[in-house]
């Protein structure tokens, strides 16, 4: 009996452990973000931000619609992305360098994310 509770409770602790790793950190959310900005997948996109950048991304939209052509600036790359989460884990800035499609350089960038219902939204972008 006591091996069946002992197995039951690696279970759990298992279940628990895997189910608060699947949350996206900051820098996920960031990262995903930019990926769907860069493929116009707009919806996605405005899943992941609050206010005037989602505001911002329905305008882009809007603009992609009436001009087609205008979707291959949207390519963005972006690399060394790091977060620093306040102390009480409830907004967090990131910072990391991108660039467009055609340009040579990388440029720093600056993202503030906050926590809406446990789930990080970027709230402004710079």
């Amino acid at each position: 009996m006591k091996k069946l509770v002992s197995i039951l409770i690696a279970i759990i602790v298992t279940i628990a452990i895997s189910s608060c790793s699947n949350k996206e950190k900051p820098e996920q959310v960031v990262k995903n973000f930019f990926e769907y900005v860069s493929k116009a997948e707009f919806d996605k996109a405005k899943d992941l931000c609050t206010g005037k950048v989602k505001q911002t991304l329905e305008e882009m939209e809007k603009t992609i619609k009436e001009s087609p052509d205008k979707k291959s600036e949207l390519s963005i790359e972006i690399k060394d992305i790091q977060c620093k989460i306040d102390d009480k884990g409830s907004k967090a800035i990131c910072t990391f360098k991108a660039k467009a499609k055609d340009d040579s350089d990388f440029n720093e960038g600056k993202a503030e994310l906050t926590k809406e219902d446990g789930k990080w939204k970027i709230e402004d972008i710079d």
